[in-house]
């Protein structure tokens, strides 16, 4: 792929996932900061908090590093997106969502002082729609890098 093509694809697809993750943020906030909304009863509900730490609020006491550290991990991943093995439409997607994930969460970390969460499913911690893409995206790329390497042997 044109390294032009490349850019405008990760632009899109990260300005795409971005603006629906800040969207859905700002609903939340506006709706469910005093309540939660029970969607599905005991199973699933929307549910805002704000998380200060990292996964699991953990390093919650020290917002600079998280700063830091998503900033590293951000452009290493961008770092990726140079390797002409990893140029292809499927790992692209993967990374594109992962950094725009990435980016989603550090604008709230930045301007709001911590991650707006609000997806509460039965008792695992509450996470948000960033995080369902960075999950998403390191699967996929996963995926596809092992089916790559059990192809090759």
């Amino acid at each position: 792929m044109e390294n032009k093509v490349i850019l405008k694809r990760t632009i899109i697809i990260c300005a795409i996932v971005i603006l629906i993750d800040q969207i859905l943020k700002i609903i939340v906030v506006q709706l469910c900061s005093n309540n939660s909304i029970e969607v599905i009863k005991n199973i699933f509900s929307i549910e805002y908090t704000k998380n200060i730490g990292v996964a699991f609020s953990i390093n919650k006491d020290n917002l600079k590093n998280i700063i830091i550290s998503a900033c590293i991990i951000i452009f290493i991943i961008r770092y990726l997106f140079t390797q002409k093995k990893f140029l292809n439409p499927i790992t692209l997607t993967c990374l594109d969502m992962v950094v725009a994930g990435g980016i989603g969460n550090l604008i709230d970390r930045i301007f709001r002082g911590g991650v707006v969460d609000f997806i509460k499913i039965l008792n695992f911690p509450i996470f948000n729609f960033a995080d369902i893409m960075v999950v998403i995206g390191w699967i996929l790329f996963a995926i596809y890098i092992l089916k790559i390497e059990v192809i090759k042997k």
